[in-house]
């Protein structure tokens, strides 16, 4: 939605980069009323994309599924759901912490 709604490009690492940068997360809802909106953007704001003086991104992805030539879209989505079970052990086995935890999401 945020890109066809002109709002950015897809970069080299597969999230929507503005005029101002990266930006990981958009939302949208749906209405009944027509609203002004601007074409998708033409520009390319990946630096890489447009002229390889970047790839932050891939030096700094930390699960290595991101590389110059594209994502490795099931090492990514492993990498995130390993971290969020050792976050989730963690505060599980972490004392007084992990029962506050608890009592909130009960």
């Amino acid at each position: 939605m945020a890109y066809i709604c002109g709002l950015g490009i897809f970069g080299l690492n597969q999230l929507i980069i503005t005029k101002s940068g990266c930006a990981g997360r958009f939302g949208s809802f749906v209405i009944d009323r027509e609203v002004d909106y601007d074409n998708p953007v033409t520009e390319q704001y990946c630096l890489y994309k447009n002229n390889k003086s970047c790839g932050v991104c891939v030096k700094t992805c930390p699960s290595g599924a991101l590389t110059f030539e594209g994502i490795d879209k099931p090492k990514c989505s492993k990498w995130i759901n390993d971290i969020t079970e050792n976050i989730l052990m963690v505060l599980e086995y972490s004392g007084p912490a992990a029962n506050a935890y608890h009592c909130l999401v009960q």
